[in-house]
């Protein structure tokens, strides 16, 4: 069934793909022009095809654009929602697959050639997991994420809601009594809500990631989503040990403002790399859902893989309503499996002799002389490297959302969702403005600029002329050149689009739901639902 681009949103994607003006975009344009939008949003763009990163910049740019655009009618969602569970089945072959591998040496059955020299290896990574995780906490300080759980759905995920809602967990609530017997969270309780929900494990489910894939993931029972998160925020606290350190500050140029986090470090030693070829960039397919159960067995203290496991799900609940026994340890959705990643990819690397190494997540950064040995141990460890966005040599190298050639920015900008709104359309604008701005040449912008107007075109004519410095985000159209309408004690003041939102206020909920929120930390103001945007406002912001 043919697609087609709404006209304003094509008028955009024609003139962009129009003055990139090379093969790939008019490979594209004609995918587009003839309603095959699968076709246009399958292409790939092989930096190792490419000798001058500007080149390279202007195809990437063509071929990302849409690669990760929600576009309805592209493929039909049932059939996004099967492949995706079809990805998530045979990753757990793979994991029982490495589970029957490692169980060998759990039990010390070693009667397979070359068996002898891995438990040498195995034990330097349990040294160095037991460095960075040190001895199990006398206490975890539980908290609550800001997405859904078993209990609560998405529009009912704050912190009052969840209170509110029933005690739901697996083994893992054993563990809650024991830590938190008469909390004031159990207190909060309503007569009718008192009774517990024991459940075997979490739900599948599924979010977008690109225009043809969705990434699946696993709603937990919110007892155990409480524990893992305060396991996960101590074991972020361990990690510093390893100089990785992990935050949530949201970032401003791609570098996040006064908490440097590895994540800047990867984007600075990605660009480096791109320029001396020391360091390769290491990615993963699939990378939470591989962790493996018995991996987790092996490598952590005996202590630490008793906690995690009480705090984990042992069984998915399949879309068919039936009950699977997982083999991995950990899916997309548990509070702790960022962490526990993290500390199991660096313990690898270190073990096999990458001593620079540094991760983020499944991003890894090794010198290049160790990167063969690392992504051999990787593999012997149940994980699979994605060839694709993993670079040992030539003059490329991506980690953690930084794309760099020869030392040259050249990541594109992904379009997530047709622009209809305003703001939307700002955000497509700035966009294009970001990708366009690179200090060594001015030529981006010569096949961006016909885009970024017509982007502009569809901007209310009294919100184009609200402009600003590009630290303000996507609250103003962005222009080096505007001046601030007005300063006052030295501080600049601009007229922005901003959201507004009106929170919740706490008599919504009763006395004792209120006051066991209070013991959380909430505001007396009210709840923000999470992404809660009532509607859009022009305002004065300031900046200096």
């Amino acid at each position: 069934m043919p697609v087609h681009l709404p006209g304003p949103f094509q008028k955009v994607v024609f003139r962009l793909l129009e003055d990139i003006n090379t093969p790939r975009a008019l490979s594209i344009f004609l995918c587009l022009r003839y309603s095959d939008v699968r076709q246009a949003v399958s292409f790939r763009c092989d930096p190792l095809h490419y000798t001058d990163p500007e080149d390279f910049a202007r195809d990437t740019m063509a071929t990302e654009f849409l690669r990760k655009c929600d576009i309805p009618g592209v493929v039909p969602s049932s059939q996004l929602e099967t492949e995706c569970f079809e990805r998530l089945l045979a990753t757990e072959r793979t994991c029982a697959e490495t589970n029957l591998r490692l169980n060998r040496f759990i039990g010390g059955h070693l009667d397979q050639p070359g068996d002898a020299r891995i438990p040498s290896v195995i034990q330097k990574i349990r040294e160095h997991v037991a460095y960075v995780v040190g001895p199990i906490p006398l206490s975890i300080d539980g908290g609550f994420g800001p997405g859904a759980t078993l209990t609560n759905s998405s529009r009912l995920s704050t912190i009052p809601d969840k209170i509110e809602s029933a005690l739901c967990g697996t083994s893992a609530l054993f563990l809650f009594d024991q830590l938190y017997a008469d909390s004031a969270w159990e207190r909060a309780k309503k007569p009718d809500h008192r009774d517990r929900v024991t459940v075997r494990g979490n739900r599948f489910f599924t979010v977008p990631k690109t225009a043809l894939t969705l990434r699946g993931a696993a709603l937990s029972p919110n007892v155990n989503g409480f524990l893992q998160k305060g396991i996960g925020v101590y074991l972020r606290r361990r990690l510093k040990r390893a100089d990785i350190h992990i935050s949530g500050q949201p970032t401003v140029h791609g570098f996040s403002v006064n908490d440097w986090s590895s994540a800047d470090r990867h984007r600075r030693l990605a660009c480096e790399a791109s320029k001396f070829g020391d360091l390769a960039t290491i990615d993963l397919s699939d990378a939470s859902n591989t962790i493996s159960k018995k991996l987790i067995e092996l490598i952590f203290p005996r202590q630490w893989f008793d906690l995690l496991s009480d705090c984990r799900e042992p069984f998915m609940e399949r879309p068919d309503g039936r009950m699977q026994l997982l083999e991995m340890f950990s899916a997309m959705g548990n509070g702790f499996t960022f962490e526990v990643e993290t500390i199991a990819f660096w313990a690898i690397c270190k073990a096999v002799g990458a001593k620079s190494c540094s991760v983020f997540g499944d991003d890894i950064i090794v010198p290049t002389d160790s990167a063969r040995d690392v992504l051999m141990a990787l593999r012997f460890f149940g994980f699979t490297p994605n060839l694709r966005k993993t670079f040992i040599d030539g003059p490329f190298r991506e980690s953690c959302g930084g794309d760099f050639f020869d030392g040259v920015p050249v990541r594109a900008h992904y379009v997530k969702e047709i622009p209809a709104a305003p703001e939307q359309w700002i955000s497509l604008a700035n966009g294009l403005r970001r990708f366009a701005r690179n200090p060594s040449t001015n030529r981006r912008w010569t096949f961006v600029r016909r885009a970024w107007w017509a982007a502009l075109d569809s901007i209310p004519s009294h919100l184009r002329c609200l402009r600003g410095p590009e630290a303000l985000g996507d609250i103003v159209i962005h222009d080096p050149d505007a001046k601030p309408g007005r300063t006052k004690d030295g501080i600049h003041w601009y007229r922005c689009y901003a959201p507004v939102s009106r929170p919740i206020p706490l008599s919504h909920w009763s006395d004792s739901i209120v006051y066991a929120s209070a013991l959380y930390g909430i505001s007396s103001d009210g709840i923000l639902s999470r992404g809660q945007v009532n509607g859009y406002r022009v305002k004065w912001v300031p900046y200096s």
